[in-house]
């Protein structure tokens, strides 16, 4: 800087963050001799002296933040080249706050300190960076940091259990969109005609999805066979972790668009789904939790239901449509409301612990998992 462009600069139209501290620094040059100090009262009182409008107030707050952090004087033994060599490389790597951050750890500014100092603003730039950039901490191992790729392992992982749930879903759907089961009908636009048989729907795109799983599993094998011989530091294999990865992103982030459209364009054959409770014989366990409930021990009530079962077997029947005679048969204990305890629905419904498959628990499941995803929008 030369003498008598200081006022231009600061309240000149473009000047930035980086000016103005240079600014302050040459105020502090300036004022500072061998035998003297300089507070920031003084600075402060220095700068008043000068016609700075707009700019003034910002290079007050900027004092104040060091005035929080204890940096109230400039220390007397000093280097004029050190101070702008402190300078030049903090202007080098980040604005403002970092000299204000760095600072805030040293008391004196001098040429003993200007090393230590200067690696301590190489650090700040470092966490800064690391702070602006959304991560929560910069690497303790500048080796690891250039030979790690377990960020890119983990997230890749991470993709394919998503994918893997996702195929399994898909299987489902596949099982129940055909005759056999019907408990499902996709939508048009998520499913495919037959060349041959105009009255089908294949749902490819659950079979694509499904797929895919592959796909994304080679993704994360690919990750770990490139790793897997490689020596520290950084090794030229490793410029093969971008193509893994965004690829698995781009699948599984594709699939589970298509998966949620699909499920939520399809339509449930609830009376077929109510139908296949009905048999293999669900609600003996049912039986047993009733005889327990009456008194019986568990082990002689887990023979009472068998017999049961043996019994609705005989007559090519179901539980339900035994007569109380018939249960009366197995267990004296069995009493006429064993009807309002074995229909299917009444059986789930009754099991209503933590977890459990009752109505009113899976309700509770769904709203903690939309409170749990609304909370994750929130913090992205």
């Amino acid at each position: 800087l030369q003498k008598g462009t200081e006022k231009k600069i600061v309240r000149g139209p473009r000047s930035n963050q980086k000016l103005k501290i240079m600014y302050l620094m040459k105020i502090l040059l300036d004022e500072t001799d061998e035998t003297h100090d300089i507070t920031l009262n003084e600075i402060v009182k220095k700068l008043k002296s000068y016609n700075v409008t707009a700019e003034r107030k910002s290079l007050y707050d900027d004092i104040e933040n060091l005035r929080q952090f204890g940096f109230d004087i400039i220390g007397s033994q000093y280097d004029r080249s050190y101070h702008y060599k402190i300078a030049s490389r903090d202007f080098q790597l980040v604005e403002l706050k970092l000299l204000v951050d760095a600072v805030q750890s040293a008391k004196f500014i001098t040429k003993k300190k200007s090393d230590e100092l200067i690696k301590k603003i190489e650090n700040f730039a470092s966490k800064y960076e690391a702070k602006q950039l959304g991560f929560d901490e910069i690497t303790m191992n500048s080796l690891d940091s250039v030979s790690d790729r377990d960020y890119c392992i983990e997230t890749v992982s991470a993709l394919s259990l998503v994918q893997m749930h996702l195929s399994r879903f898909c299987e489902e759907v596949v099982l129940w969109s055909t005759t056999e089961f019907s408990f499902i009908d996709l939508s048009e636009k998520w499913s495919t005609g037959s060349s041959i048989m105009p009255q089908k729907k294949n749902p490819d795109f659950a079979e694509l999805i499904r797929g895919r799983t592959g796909r994304v599993y080679g993704d994360l094998i690919a990750l770990l066979t490139m790793m897997k011989g490689l020596p520290l530091a950084y090794d030229r294999d490793m410029q093969e972790d971008k193509q893994s990865l965004f690829d698995a992103c781009d699948v599984v982030l594709s699939c589970v668009e298509v998966f949620t459209r699909m499920i939520a364009t399809a339509s449930w054959n609830e009376a077929a789904m109510a139908a296949a409770c009905e048999g293999g014989f669900l609600n003996a366990t049912d039986i047993a939790d009733y005889l327990v409930r009456k008194g019986m021990p568990f082990r002689t009530a887990h023979g009472v239901s068998a017999k049961a079962v043996r019994l609705a077997i005989s007559k090519n029947c179901r539980l339900e449509d035994l007569s109380q005679e018939d249960f009366k048969s197995c267990s004296p204990l069995i009493e006429s409301d064993i009807f309002e305890v074995i229909p299917p629905a009444a059986c789930v419904n009754a099991r209503k612990t933590d977890g459990g498959p009752a109505e009113s628990k899976v309700m509770e499941q769904i709203s903690a998992l939309k409170t749990f995803c609304a909370e994750k929008r929130r913090s992205f």
